[in-house]
């Protein structure tokens, strides 16, 4: 039977649950920078660029989150992920086509296994990371915006609308 997160009681079930399956877990908050400290400010602290690159598989159980940066940041990291299913992920991602491991808001027996598989088998992981970058640059690419800003931009813009320099002096600072 699987643990349900709720508030503080997270970092809690997480131990309870790495202690049940053998999994050793580093908690390494108080050694990551501050991406937007100040040179004097960064103590010889790691950065999440390297952090990403150190860590074998993401985990993003957010019970409750908008699209989520970090999704983005591990896929561009080339790691595989378990991701919760969270209203905006059902919704806006996964529609995508991503390949994850899932759960829908409790962590199984079944999950951990799931991701034991992917973290022993590089081959797969290859193959999972590889699929979600084209996912992503399909979908998330500054490409991929320019694209859907060409298609939406004609529509914001009325037909009869005035250019700027046709607005009276008033309006335009004179």
């Amino acid at each position: 039977m699987g643990i349900k997160f709720k508030g503080f009681e997270y970092v809690e079930s997480i131990n309870q649950l790495a202690a049940r399956y053998g999994i050793q877990v580093l908690y390494v908050d108080n050694m990551v920078d501050d991406p937007f400290a100040r040179p004097s400010e960064k103590n010889g602290r790691f950065s999440l660029w390297v952090v990403y690159q150190a860590a074998d598989f993401i985990t993003y159980p957010s019970l409750y989150e908008g699209f989520g940066n970090a999704f983005l940041e591990a896929i561009y990291f080339n790691k595989p992920m378990l991701v919760n299913r969270y209203k905006i992920f059902v919704d806006d991602i996964e529609p995508k086509g991503f390949e994850l491991v899932k759960m829908d808001g409790v962590l199984t027996g079944e999950v951990v296994k799931k991701i034991r598989k992917i973290v022993h088998d590089k081959e797969r992981q290859q193959t999972m990371v590889d699929k979600n970058y084209r996912v992503a640059l399909k979908h998330y690419s500054y490409s991929s915006l320019r694209k859907q800003l060409l298609q939406i931009m004609p529509n914001l813009i009325q037909p009869n609308c005035l250019p700027n320099t046709d607005r009276p002096r008033s309006a335009l600072g004179s």
